[in-house]
């Protein structure tokens, strides 16, 4: 496993996936661009396991500055981020099932970034893939305008949420609340559901912008062949079917990009071309549609790729849940933030956040590399030598998919390195 399986993405990667023809496989990509911003204010995340019973996609777009969404992906490092849990690891300690495990992330979120007071803010939307016996459950949550779309083999939507903007039901729900809409906005914000925006939601009033996702749970068929996440940067000019058919076409069709047209830059990521492709091409004709100055845009493309005979088999040998990875993942980055506060050495520091920020782009034998230099300069300080080691076993496990025994290892680390 070259790269770990959680991609923190500011541009992010999305990384390959391939699993055992028993049971539904999945590859992804994601495509995203600035567009005509001065700065980029998406973020998005892509979390699974390997083997996989279960995954996590998201895609944030954040206003009034960029912390509230890199907040949510974790991927901001500032000290008022160490006291606010990302969605993913909120996920993971909710105690509701299904679709209410998002939403249990999602309001603590919220309560916990309001609480520190930032004022910028973010749209969110969130899909939950999931292997339950021989049936795949797909959960989604979803707070702005941010959107979800799944379409069958033939390109046709099947379902798509629904933005919240001041019309219809949510408009009147604005106004019973108090809300005064006024072209189009209520205290300057452009749409009546968002993470964040402290200032906003107090000057609007209590219960007027709120935080409370809408939920959908769906039983997943074998005709069920893509589900996009984007930002309202695709919205705003293209819609969920015509989305659907650009996805449908650029995936099928070889010669919609030449392959260097697809790997050139940053841009774009994913399992394979076809699927970046797909990706790309729906970035692409959201910006080219564009009618004025361009949003920024971010997508992430799932193919769903059903056996042939759709025999789903949930193995329990060697299945570890997304979980295990998870969890991992942010108890080595509380190591790292934890050694770069105590380390008097400005040398230690640059390469502690190094290490960070090759641990946000899932990129581990980078961190790898990494964690062995800083290991050679800290043999003069035995006890952070010892610390550096030990996550160096840590990644070590975690690389050959040893997950129980890189957890029994985190454990004796974080006792001496975190919990002290």
């Amino acid at each position: 496993m070259k790269k770990l399986l959680l991609s923190l993405c500011i541009p992010g990667i999305v990384l390959a996936s391939a699993h055992s023809n028993q049971t539904l496989s999945y590859t992804w990509a994601k495509a995203e661009t600035q567009g005509d911003r001065d700065y980029m204010e998406d973020t998005s995340q892509i979390l699974t396991s390997k083997p996989t019973n279960q995954s996590f996609f998201a895609v944030f777009d954040g206003h009034g500055g960029n912390f509230a969404s890199r907040a949510a992906v974790g991927t901001s490092s500032t000290a008022k981020q160490r006291t606010i849990q990302a969605v993913p690891e909120l996920l993971l300690t909710s105690k509701s099932s299904g679709r209410y495990r998002l939403e249990d992330a999602f309001l603590k979120f919220e309560q916990q970034f309001l609480a520190r007071g930032d004022t910028s803010g973010t749209t969110a939307v969130a899909a939950l893939l999931e292997q339950q016996a021989k049936t795949w459950m797909l959960y989604l949550a979803w707070t702005g305008d941010s959107r979800a779309v799944l379409f069958n083999k033939d390109g046709k939507v099947r379902y798509e949420t629904v933005d919240h903007k001041f019309k219809g039901e949510e408009l009147k729900r604005v106004q019973n609340a108090g809300g005064k809409v006024e072209s189009g906005r209520v205290a300057g914000l452009a749409i009546p559901r968002s993470l964040g925006d402290k200032l906003v939601k107090e000057k609007a009033g209590k219960g007027v912008i709120i935080a409370d996702p809408d939920l959908k749970k769906i039983v997943l068929l074998p005709q069920d062949n893509f589900l996009i996440l984007a930002s309202d940067g695709v919205w705003d000019n293209i819609s969920s079917q015509e989305a659907a058919q650009i996805v449908h076409n650029a995936y099928y069709n070889k010669k919609h990009y030449q392959d260097e047209q697809i790997n050139s830059g940053k841009e774009v990521s994913g399992s394979n071309n076809a699927i970046k492709r797909a990706a790309k091409a729906l970035m692409d004709e959201a910006y080219r549609w564009s009618r004025i100055r361009s949003d920024n845009i971010s997508v992430v493309v799932i193919k769903l790729n059903w056996p042939k005979e759709n025999v789903l088999q949930n193995k329990k040998a060697n299945v570890y849940p997304i979980q295990h990875i998870t969890r991992l993942t942010f108890d080595i980055q509380k190591v790292l933030q934890t050694l770069y506060k105590v380390t008097p050495f400005p040398v230690h520091k640059k390469y502690i956040a190094k290490a960070l920020s090759e641990l946000s782009k899932g990129n581990l034998e980078g961190l790898k590399k990494t964690l062995a230099e800083l290991s050679r300069l800290t043999q003069q300080n035995i006890n952070f030598a010892k610390n550096i080691l030990r996550l160096e076993i840590v990644l070590a496990h975690l690389i050959n998919n040893k997950f129980d025994e890189a957890s029994k290892e985190m454990a004796e680390l974080k006792r001496k390195c975190v919990d002290k």
